[in-house]
This record gives C-alpha cells, sequence and structure tokens, in this order.
C-alpha cells in the first residue's frame, strides 16, 4: 500500500485540488460574498497548498531516485514525474480562476 501511495501521491493531491477548485466554486456560485477577492483568495491559497504538497513529493522522489537500485529508482522516477505533472496541472486550473 505504501508503493502505491508513493507512486500515486502527486496525482492523489491533483485529484483533491481538482475536487477543492469546484467546490470553492460552487460555493462561491450559491453563497455569493460582497468582496469575489474572498473566494479567488481562498482558491489561491487552496492551490499554493497543493502544489506545494505536489512539490514536496516531487523533489522527494527526486532526490530517492538516486540511491537503491534499478527497480526502486525506476519507481523513484515515476513518482517524480507524476508529482511534477500534478504540479503544473494544478498551476493550470488555478489560472482561469487568476483570470477572470
Amino acid at each position: 500500500m505504501r508503493r502505491w501511495l508513493f507512486l500515486l501521491g502527486g496525482l492523489i493531491v491533483w485529484a483533491t485540488h481538482f475536487l477543492g477548485v469546484y467546490a470553492i466554486g460552487s460555493l462561491a456560485a450559491i453563497r455569493p460574498l460582497q468582496e469575489d477577492g474572498l473566494w479567488r483568495g481562498a482558491l489561491v491559497a487552496f492551490s499554493l497548498l497543493c502544489a506545494g504538497a505536489a512539490g514536496l513529493l516531487a523533489i522527494r522522489a527526486g532526490l530517492l531516485s538516486t540511491v537503491g537500485d534499478t527497480p526502486h529508482r525506476f519507481k523513484a522516477r515515476v513518482a517524480a514525474m507524476a508529482a511534477a505533472l500534478s504540479v503544473v496541472a494544478i498551476a493550470w486550473q488555478t489560472l482561469p480562476a487568476l483570470l477572470s
């Protein structure tokens, strides 16, 4: 189980971010506040938190990809690439909120 969590950690963070972005957007549509910037600020803060978590996972997996035997290094490289992809995807999903 730990191996799967290590391999899929970045993608799990991305999925959590995806769920959170749409939850915040739905709450903003249901309960509009006087200041739209509060919802946007919550979205950006949540996105930074998720991107930071995925970035830390990518760094950790990248460091682990230099030690151990070949199968362990391969798994660490896959985990690092998935986490790096997650950082890019989180930034891409946050971009429309910043442009609107």
